[in-house]
């Protein structure tokens, strides 16, 4: 178009007088297609485009004047008309959405415009508006090239096209911003189980996160939120995170998490302890001892117990509970009180030594002992003695102190002056608790035979 543009310009320059030249050129301009002329033979041309123009030639003067109204005429739309194809135009968002369409911070889109296939007269303007979360009416700007920022959060439409300098104007474009700049919202809505009175859980605790975006909507994955805390500890906490579509995350934390699942530690003892028979002959006191090194004892007991009843095989139960809630308990058992005496008879046979002629006689001792709980021990002599004086002789011969003797001899003698001897054998028996019991046995030397 640009050459035969040229080729008309030399015609009518060179030729403004030439009705011939006048004719070529206008002939030449018809076939670049400008629009309106009935071109006729030469003669006739500048006749036909003052006819066809009227408006521009009134009146016409000369063929001189007619050339050069032609050729600026022509020459100046001649480009223009060359020009049939519209610019287009891209807009690049800063920074780029995420897979999913969304930004979350604020978006710059430039709109870029070019107009550059041959014979192209180049941007004229270009045109834009929005509506939805940040409407902007219609505006107009001489650039090739243009920034729009978005700073509302919510979906905004951008619409936009260009026009160049030959008057094409591209068909409408539009690009859809999604703007998200709030974090979502959690909250721990549940804790399951709640602690007891003292803040202590003896079992797993599992918190419950609830998520919500109000915008673009929470990422696949971010609530509601299960979170089990397992492992045992003191002020434990846990933290868990929700996303939204566009990227934001929001987290919350619940702490004072007190787990304590292992029992306290128990152990009894006795007071005082049982003899080698396995008896105790007074009371027992039973206390109990308790640890935990974590939530800490809350009851340890009862403690002490004291055991007053007799009896066999008894025993006392104490309880260990920690501040969680955790239990153990301890037994203290083989109890065996026995706080009586047991029962203890004994007699001397013969029981009567006569005639008083100062022989030795011999003398057995029966002893019977007896124990309904603990059972007999066993029985020692305690003493043999007289309430006269000994002759000299010997007069207590056979019977051994601290042993079970029962059997010896005595002697058959008594003083001239007094009322008679007697001999006394006396016993001690014990029960297996270690109770005992006392008894004697008496031989008589009668003053006389009548005693």
């Amino acid at each position: 178009m640009n050459g035969a543009l040229s080729t008309v310009q030399q015609l009518l320059q060179s030729q403004p007088n030439n009705p011939a030249a006048l004719s070529a050129a206008a002939n030449l301009l018809e076939l670049q297609g400008f629009p309106g002329l009935a071109f006729v033979p030469a003669s006739n041309a500048a006749a036909a485009y003052v006819q066809a123009n009227p408006s521009l030639y009134d009146p016409p003067s000369n063929l001189l004047s007619m050339s050069q109204r032609l050729f600026t005429q022509f020459v100046t739309l001649g480009s223009s008309v060359g020009d049939t194809t519209p610019p287009i135009t891209t807009a690049t968002l800063s920074p780029q959405p995420n897979p999913d369409g969304w930004n979350n911070a604020n978006v710059k889109v430039t709109l870029n415009s070019t107009d550059n296939e041959p014979g192209g007269t180049g941007v004229k303007q270009i045109t834009y508006s929005a509506s939805g979360a940040q409407p902007i009416a219609t505006t107009s700007v001489n650039a090739a090239s243009y920034p729009i920022f978005i700073s509302s959060e919510g979906i905004t439409v951008l619409n936009f096209f260009a026009t160049d300098n030959a008057g094409n104007v591209e068909a409408p474009q539009s690009v859809t911003i999604k703007l998200d700049k709030t974090p979502p919202t959690i909250s721990a809505t549940s804790r399951n189980p709640l602690p007891n009175a003292h803040g202590w859980n003896d079992t797993n605790v599992t918190v419950h996160f609830d998520c919500s975006d109000s915008l673009s909507g929470l990422a696949p994955g971010s609530g509601p939120i299960d979170a089990v805390v397992s492992a045992e500890g003191a002020n434990q906490s846990v933290t868990e995170t929700c996303q939204d579509v566009a990227g934001n995350s929001a987290s919350a934390t619940v702490s004072g998490i007190n787990i304590d699942k292992t029992p306290p530690t128990i152990s009894g003892s006795r007071a005082p302890a049982a003899n080698t028979f396995g008896w105790n002959n007074t009371d027992v006191t039973v206390s109990f001892a308790c640890a935990d090194s974590l939530s800490g004892i809350d009851t340890c007991g009862p403690s002490p117990q004291i055991v007053t009843s007799e009896g066999r095989n008894q025993s006392r139960i104490g309880t260990a509970v920690d501040l969680a809630g955790n239990s153990a308990t301890a037994l203290v058992g083989n109890l065996n009180i026995d706080k009586t005496p047991p029962s203890i008879s004994c007699t001397a046979n013969p029981s009567v030594l006569w005639p008083p002629d100062n022989k030795l006689v011999s003398v057995t001792v029966s002893v019977s002992l007896s124990d309904s709980l603990s059972g007999p021990a066993g029985f020692t002599l305690v003493s043999a003695t007289s309430n006269e004086p000994d002759s000299g002789l010997g007069d207590v011969q056979g019977f051994a102190a601290v042993t079970a003797s029962t059997s010896g001899q005595l002697r058959a003698q008594r003083l001239g002056s007094g009322n008679g001897r007697v001999y006394t054998l006396k016993y001690n028996g014990t029960d297996r608790a270690g109770n005992s019991a006392t008894c004697s046995a008496t031989v008589s030397v009668p003053h006389d035979q009548g005693h």
